[in-house]
């Protein structure tokens, strides 16, 4: 066990300290601390008087009284819980040994980094999904229902002839609707994934990412960015939070297999299945942080409680060797 240090009122009524016990010997051998000069150390609720501790001060010759000097009464000490009352005698202490009660002070831990509030929805695959799923039933039903009457001869009615044309038509316009929606519902997905990373310090901004796929030619390079280097940076900055430590992490290799995929569409059919239900789990994770608020708690972010340490219970038989 370490050991503890002291603290001290100088002459000139000054709070000194911390010292080790070795140092506020050689204080007292020096003559900078008296018979009333008031200490004190962890685990005492009082100031005492140096007289009090034993073996403090040098020995003194019977016959020489000691010189007087002034009772200086601490003035707003510096320490938290420490009692500034007149000096208590009683049986003698050392600062040597640590109070039997006294509680060990521990410097607290580093505050733990909390990831601020980004963004207040998150995604959504199963809408995703369904969308495209009935926009693309939309063209295929009325289609293959037309196929099917006119390869039996069943248009050869003008009334028969105008409702399957007029559904066909109806399907593909509630189709392609939907189909357009689901792309739109995709690009609102990207720009929430990189609006989670602004605080992060993500390199790309969301209105460029989402905005500069519309750019012709251009965009076949900046699908590598909007979607290769979103995930690089998502898990770099997820991973520096105490907050963001349990995020979904998104496939790297997945996404920039995806953005290859742009230009092989029979590859981002497959790709789209690993990319988009990592985004909508991300976005949807930082959603619900946001939800929650920055820190979660309230004692430091991390469980820490930062309040001052009161000391209690201390003995009083403590003395230097």
């Amino acid at each position: 066990m370490s050991e503890p240090n002291w603290h001290y009122i100088d002459q000139q009524g000054q709070q000194q300290g911390p010292v080790s016990a070795e140092n506020l010997q050689a204080l007292a051998q020096a003559g900078a601390i008296t018979t009333e000069t008031q200490v004190w150390t962890e685990g005492l609720e009082e100031w005492v008087a140096a007289s009090a501790v034993e073996n403090l001060l040098p020995a003194q010759p019977e016959a020489i009284e000691p010189a007087a000097q002034p009772v200086i009464t601490p003035t707003d000490p510096m320490i938290p819980s420490t009692p500034t009352t007149a000096p208590v005698q009683g049986s003698p202490v050392s600062a040597t040994e640590t109070p039997q009660h006294a509680e060990a002070w521990e410097e607290p831990a580093a505050a733990t980094s909390i990831y601020p509030h980004t963004i207040a929805k998150g995604g959504n695959f199963g809408t995703l999904i369904m969308l495209y799923i009935v926009g693309i039933a939309s063209i295929l039903i009325p289609m293959m229902i037309t196929g099917a009457m006119a390869a039996s001869n069943n248009l050869e009615n003008d009334a028969v002839t105008t409702g399957a044309g007029l559904g066909m038509m109806i399907g593909l316009f509630v189709g392609w609707g939907l189909l357009v929606f689901a792309n739109i519902l995709q690009l609102i997905y990207l720009y929430r994934a990189w609006d989670c990373l602004q605080p992060g310090g993500a390199t790309v901004t969301p209105g460029k990412a989402v905005g500069f796929l519309f750019i012709p030619l251009f965009n076949l390079y900046w699908v590598f960015v909007a979607y290769g280097q979103l995930a690089k940076e998502w898990n770099t900055v997820v991973s520096h939070y105490e907050n963001t430590k349990y995020a979904p992490r998104l496939s790297e290799g997945g996404f920039l297999t995806h953005a290859i995929g742009f230009l092989l569409p029979f590859l981002q059919i497959v790709t789209w299945f690993i990319v988009w239900p990592q985004i909508c789990k991300g976005i949807s994770f930082m959603a619900n942080l946001s939800s929650k608020g920055a820190t979660g708690d309230t004692t430091g972010g991390s469980g820490l409680n930062f309040g001052p340490t009161t000391i209690k219970g201390a003995s009083s038989n403590l003395k230097f060797k």
